[in-house]
């Protein structure tokens, strides 16, 4: 599972983030409405990723991995049955909170393995944030960096920012 729900999540996110415009194109949005479709998803996630990790450790990591999905397909059925822009945009802030619950419970669920611990407070600080904020699409590249909460924000900052030269290059 932890190697087949990364790629699952992400070809869906893909596939949503095509077909979200074209649904708006076909409901004649205006190209502000087309941009924020991304940018709310990507906004909520930013704003909740950090949290999720203490939520999935008092309600189990697999709970969240498969909720997530489940609601970010009911959110895409949903779109697919709408005829109002104002509600794919509300789905897309629920497709934000979607993949906060599935990533951040996903990357501690790797670092479980790795370390053998369960509490993820590292996962609370900056660099989910940062992660979110600075990297969003470098999940879509198959990358992801586990952060310690012993180094300083600014040296476990470093490594998300070396990969935005890398991330323009390939979607450019």
């Amino acid at each position: 599972m932890i190697r087949i729900a990364p790629f699952g999540m992400d070809l869906v996110l893909s596939g949503y983030y095509l077909a979200a415009p074209l649904l708006l194109i076909e409901l004649k949005a205006n190209p502000v409405e087309l941009g924020l479709v991304a940018s709310i998803t990507a906004g909520v996630h930013m704003l909740l990723a950090h949290r999720m990790g203490p939520f999935s450790d008092r309600f189990g990591r697999r709970r969240l991995i498969l909720l997530g999905p489940l609601l970010f397909a009911l959110s895409c059925l949903l779109a697919a049955m709408t005829n109002r822009v104002e509600v794919i945009l509300l789905l897309s802030a629920l497709n934000g909170l979607c993949l906060s619950l599935f990533w951040p419970p996903l990357q501690a669920w790797v670092a479980d393995l790795q370390t053998g611990s369960k509490p993820c407070s590292g996962y609370r600080d900056a660099e989910y944030g940062l992660d979110g904020l600075a990297s969003n699409r470098t999940h879509h590249l198959g990358i992801s960096i586990r952060f310690t909460s012993k180094a300083p924000l600014s040296l476990r900052c470093q490594p998300v920012l070396y990969f935005i030269p890398v991330v323009l290059w390939v979607y450019s």
